[in-house]
């Protein structure tokens, strides 16, 4: 028995291995600029279902490096990526539904991808749906939330959402402000479970 157990522990890491090294040939190929080479090796990795290799692939496809620019061959990877969890991947789909790349611009789509990646603490992801909130610009203007959304971003560094929250304080009430704050309290608690 523990033969058999450590024969397939063996092939498992015969087999892993290249997958690993593939996506580090395709970042390293990538952070020296062959975005070819980054390419090639990412395209196996993601067709087999690597969410790194997927938001990657769909970032190439983006910018056009390393291949034809091709909005919606990025949504497609993208798409795969955020489907499977991963928040940068959540954040780059809904910035493509914001700017309508890819997809037709739909920002009920974008703020649904953007709450994805905020609630797993995507700073940027955060400050852009508080903007979000405060315009109500693809969901219901809630002051609150936005505040809210802009103090959590605020508490990660982001300057733009410190400055849009001082901003926003002037239009809301006292009892707007503590309920916000609370609010993110609460976020911040159910995160250090």
């Amino acid at each position: 028995m523990t033969r058999a157990v450590l024969l397939a522990a063996a092939l498992f890491l015969v087999t892993a291995s290249p997958v690993r090294a593939g996506y580090d040939e395709g970042l390293a190929a990538y952070k020296s600029g062959d975005f070819v080479t980054a390419a090639s090796e990412f395209l196996p990795l993601a067709r087999d279902g690597d969410v790194r290799a997927q938001r990657n692939l769909g970032y190439l496809y983006e910018k056009g490096k390393g291949v034809p620019q091709d909005h919606v061959e990025a949504v497609s990877w993208y798409r795969r990526a955020a489907d499977k969890g991963d928040a940068k991947a959540q954040f780059n789909l809904a910035i493509m539904y914001f700017n309508g790349e890819g997809v037709f611009r739909n920002y009920r789509q974008a703020a649904t991808w953007l709450r994805k990646a905020a609630d797993q603490g995507h700073t940027e992801a955060q400050y852009r749906l508080g903007i979000m909130a405060s315009t109500g610009r693809g969901i219901l203007t809630d002051v609150v939330e936005a505040h809210k959304w802009f103090t959590l971003a605020s508490m990660s560094g982001d300057k733009g959402a410190t400055y849009a929250r001082r901003r926003l304080v002037k239009r809301m009430t006292p009892g707007q402000i503590d309920r916000a704050r609370r609010m993110a309290l609460k976020w911040l608690d159910g995160r250090d479970r």
